[in-house]
């Protein structure tokens, strides 16, 4: 087998090409949903020396794995945080350091509210996230509801296992179970009922932000059905976004009239003088 050395790796470069991509296959399938709960797999990787196992190493083929917009803060404590690499009798294998549903519990707490979304719930946080880095707000690999409506909207679905974001293989029975959603064609409006917006305008709650799926649901765990947002005190999630489109309609209906009528004035009423009848002096007064 070819050796890889940091100083033959532009001689090699097409060689690696080929060992990299698939390494990359290799990895999803370890990372696979179908794959998530058993032990840590060892995928063979192109031979490096022993002495040569390091972050500055791996960077120099998985160039893609900090950049993104976001990238994890784990990729600050270098890859042997959560990956281990091990070089015997020319030949180098690379494990996780614990099962993919453990490793992410090293660093982020569970919650313990009593509702949770099934993959939260069974640890498979990297349905969702990418581990390394993405451009999408927390890690995400795609946008909020595009990524939801992977499972939440009814699609047909053939063989055991189905392809979701980031080439993530779950099983197909699990997409199946996951409740579904009758959206209109847009797929922006149709939820909790006909007409109601998912997407596609301005978020009441969230100046400067769009509706989307966290508009209304906690994308892991909540102490409400459903998933929807605990407001702890006070108005429920769904009136304080009523009532908070009920005031920028009436803001904008003013602004209308305003416009419409810029020299019409309103009146206001004058200031009456209290009347004081004659002679008259206050209970209890000196006579």
């Amino acid at each position: 087998m070819r050796q890889f050395s940091v100083r033959s790796s532009v001689r090699n470069g097409q060689h690696l090409a080929r060992w990299a991509f698939g390494l990359g296959v290799a990895l999803s399938l370890c990372l696979s949903a179908s794959n998530i709960t058993s032990a840590q797999q060892a995928v063979e990787h192109p031979f490096i020396e022993a002495k040569e196992l390091k972050t500055e190493t791996c960077l120099m083929c998985h160039t893609d794995k900090k950049k993104g917009k976001y990238v994890h803060a784990a990729m600050a404590m270098g890859c042997e945080a959560c990956h281990q690499a091990s070089s015997k009798d020319g030949k180098t294998t690379i494990t996780l350091m614990a099962p993919a549903t453990e490793l992410c519990l090293a660093c982020h707490q569970v919650s313990k509210e009593k509702v949770m979304h099934e993959p939260y719930q069974k640890h498979q946080c990297v349905v969702c996230h990418n581990p390394h880095s993405s451009n999408f707000i927390a890690h995400t690999r795609e946008a909020t509801t595009k990524l939801s409506l992977q499972c939440h909207l009814a699609r047909p679905i053939k063989g055991k296992t189905i392809s979701l974001a980031g080439g993530i293989q779950v099983p197909s029975e699990e997409v199946e179970q996951a409740p579904k959603l009758a959206l209109d064609a847009s797929h922006q409006n149709g939820h909790p009922w006909i007409g109601h917006p998912v997407g596609g305008r301005p978020d009441p709650l969230h100046p400067g932000e769009k509706m989307s799926c966290l508009s209304c649901h906690q994308p892991h765990s909540s102490t409400q059905e459903k998933l929807i947002i605990d407001t702890k005190k006070g108005p429920s999630v769904c009136d304080k976004c009523h009532e908070a489109v009920e005031a920028q309609q009436a803001k904008e209906r003013k602004e209308k009239f305003e416009k419409m009528h810029p020299n019409l004035q309103r009146r206001q009423p004058e200031k009456q003088q209290p009347t004081v009848p004659p002679n008259w002096k206050p209970s209890g007064g000196k006579k």
